[in-house]
């Protein structure tokens, strides 16, 4: 019969037409169907969301090649470097390695980058800059910081959101770990 099928979803034998769908007998599919249907629409972009100051950077991530974009980050001043990197972690896929370039400025911008982590509510930013801080431990930038892991362990202690807390506590481990070789 053309137009018909059996179902795929729940398995049965039974010859599908749209009817049939929406009887009794095939609602559970249709629904599960409908469900997958718009949690895959809705995945699309795995970051949480975007950061309502981002937008200021949008024409910074659709320059042109990736060297002409890394040489304009690297001629702002590192205020604007934390803002443009944070927002990088909004966009997929996002230039990470930022985070390098803000750690090998070093002891420096310690104090900016934990002024800036105090600030930050959103939970996925404060992500990104502890990931800043992980950069700066694998480099020795925070060996002999206690002062700064104070700083960050009650952030990400007192982040709401699971994933985002275990996953940035990971990194505070690897800092932790580096700071006090």
């Amino acid at each position: 019969m053309p137009g018909s099928a059996a179902c795929r979803f729940c398995r049965t034998a039974e010859v599908l037409t749209m009817e049939a769908i929406f009887t009794k007998c095939h609602r559970p599919c249709l629904i599960s169907i409908v469900f997958l249907a718009t949690t895959l629409g809705m995945s699309h972009n795995c970051v949480p969301g975007d950061h309502p100051q981002c937008d200021q950077y949008d024409g910074f991530f659709t320059l042109g090649p990736t060297d002409q974009r890394d040489a304009e980050f690297l001629r702002y001043p590192i205020e604007t470097q934390l803002e443009i990197y944070i927002c990088g972690w909004y966009h997929e896929p996002g230039p990470r390695y930022y985070a390098d370039c803000i750690a090998d400025r070093g002891d420096e911008v310690i104090p900016l980058v934990l002024e800036r982590l105090k600030r930050e509510r959103r939970e996925f930013s404060q992500k990104a800059i502890v990931y800043i801080f992980l950069r700066m431990a694998k480099k020795g930038y925070m060996r002999g910081r206690p002062d700064a892991v104070d700083v960050i362990r009650p952030i990400v202690s007192s982040m709401k959101n699971q994933y985002t807390r275990e996953s940035t506590q990971q990194y505070l481990d690897e800092i932790e770990k580096d700071a006090m070789k």
